[in-house]
């Protein structure tokens, strides 16, 4: 077991605490913006998502709402992210201004998981929005259907800013005319104060 130092929002050393780790991450990793040369390496990782969504999503951070980052190991994608920094006019909650900026969709490859690659990226991420010059991170969770990512979440200092999760309807239509909708458990979670 190895241990992580984390000092972040620390005033003293004294209030230093060491984190517990279950496996290091090896081999280097590489955070970067998603390009349309990804999407297929992007369908390969999560068969779940067509094409469209995430062309649409290289899109939409090209318009600045957004960054769709990649999580590159040895150069092959390992894991993505929606990091929202104002919703697109195509979401179907492009009104909803609250509790921004906002991991949505954090994605590991299975076979990758339970290595240190999804802190690694939430680390990332934190860091992404410190130099926005934002010192908050939102995060929704499906404590129901994603037990692990929530304790995950809570592990790395994420307070849930309600006391049950909620049920939250969704629909879009991508760029090639498919429809997507869906009902997920929902649950907010806010960053400690990240430093700037």
């Amino acid at each position: 077991m190895g241990w992580f130092d984390d000092t972040r929002g620390m005033r003293d050393k004294q209030q230093k605490r060491q984190t517990p780790i279950l496996f290091l991450v090896t081999a280097p990793l590489v955070v970067r913006d998603a390009a349309l040369s990804d999407v297929e390496d992007l369908k390969r990782i999560n068969n779940a998502k067509a094409s469209a969504v995430h062309r649409d999503r290289i899109r939409d951070a090209h318009e600045s709402y957004i960054r769709y980052l990649v999580l590159e190991q040895r150069g092959t994608i390992s894991g993505y992210c929606v990091l929202v920094f104002r919703r697109p006019p195509s979401w179907s909650d492009t009104a909803d201004g609250e509790h921004l900026p906002q991991v949505v969709d954090l994605y590991i490859e299975p076979e990758q998981r339970e290595r240190g690659l999804g802190t690694f990226f939430l680390r990332q991420l934190e860091s992404i929005v410190v130099n926005a010059g934002k010192n908050r991170l939102f995060i929704a969770v499906d404590p129901v259907g994603n037990p692990r990512a929530h304790a995950l979440y809570l592990r790395l200092g994420y307070a849930p800013l309600e006391r049950e999760p909620h049920r939250v309807h969704w629909h879009f239509v991508d760029s090639d005319g498919e429809s997507h909708e869906g009902c997920d458990w929902s649950l907010t979670l806010r960053s400690s104060n990240l430093s700037t």
